[in-house]
């Protein structure tokens, strides 16, 4: 039974991440990302223009079944329709189980609707942040900007769960506050506010520094904001993590790109995708990767 339930989630997040395809690929620099050019109006073949028919827009499965081309024209349709479906559909089904886990909550008592209501809200708002996250991911991609109305949305979804933890902290597991469990607790202060503020205060400083420091062009100041809603959603000293990994995870990706001579030292790389696969690996590994490191060091 929870396998049935976990395949409905998967299907929702599919059909979430045709939506954010649909955002991505529209968007308007010069426009809101949801305005009315990008939300309505039916969806058409890039190549011949022809209106896709409803069995035509099946997450993945359509995909599939022409083998990745129009059923007109033949021209092939981009990875990016599959893959950010399959991710959304991943981040729909796993987030709920993957917090289920962590904070020891049953995944029978969940999916019957018997959790306490709290618990559903804040998975609803981390699912809405790694949903936020994939479409800044692919207008920053694309454009080397992060649209301020996506950037004001995590920042509100950020308020909303710095508030539910300070509220309920008592009723999640010890150290539930932080995606470092108990080495959280090193450097951090008790007051579940305070640690998202000097999170957000902090990161956003480093950030802001950069900018001014390389002139905008080793940091936008779109990573400046996007930096601080970031330091507020995990806090501290989860960001200070978070944004040691971003930058671990920017150097091997950079290196990879010189290498393989995709990229110059010159070329521009939106450095968003890269903060937010670091606060991503930090949300499902950050505990894994800083427990190995202080047994590596001999400490427990």
């Amino acid at each position: 039974m929870e396998f049935a339930y976990y395949v409905l989630l998967f299907a929702l997040g599919m059909a979430l991440g045709s939506f954010i395809n649909v955002l991505s690929l529209r968007y308007n620099p010069e426009r809101n990302v949801f305005n009315r050019e990008c939300i309505r109006g039916r969806s058409k073949c890039d190549a011949c223009g022809r209106v896709l028919k409803w069995h035509e827009l099946m997450p993945i499965l359509s995909f599939c079944i022409q083998g990745g081309r129009c059923k007109t024209c033949r021209a092939s349709l981009t990875l990016q329709y599959p893959i950010i479906e399959a991710v959304s559909g991943l981040v729909v089904a796993g987030i709920p189980w993957f917090l289920n886990y962590t904070w020891g909550f049953s995944q029978k008592t969940f999916l019957l609707l018997e959790a306490p209501w709290w618990h559903y809200i804040l998975i609803l708002l981390w699912i809405a942040v790694f949903l936020v996250f994939l479409l800044i991911t692919l207008i920053d991609l694309k454009h080397f900007l992060i649209p301020d109305e996506l950037t004001t949305i995590l920042g509100v979804l950020g308020i909303f769960i710095t508030a539910i933890l300070s509220l309920y902290r008592s009723s999640l597991p010890i150290f539930s506050a932080s995606f470092l469990k108990n080495y959280g607790a090193i450097g951090s202060l008790d007051s579940v506010v305070i640690n998202h503020v000097i999170g957000s205060v902090v990161v956003g400083a480093l950030f802001w520094m950069l900018h001014v420091v390389t002139k905008g062009r080793g940091m936008g100041f779109g990573d400046v904001k996007l930096a601080f809603v970031l330091g507020l959603i995990f806090g501290w000293p989860d960001s200070l993590i978070g944004t040691l990994l971003s930058f671990v995870i920017g150097g091997v990706w950079g290196t990879y790109l010189l290498l393989s001579k995709r990229k110059k030292m010159k070329d521009r790389v939106p450095f968003g995708p890269i903060m937010i696969a670091g606060y991503a690996t930090l949300f499902f590994f950050g505990f894994t990767i800083v427990k190995a490191y202080f047994n590596l060091l001999g400490l427990r």
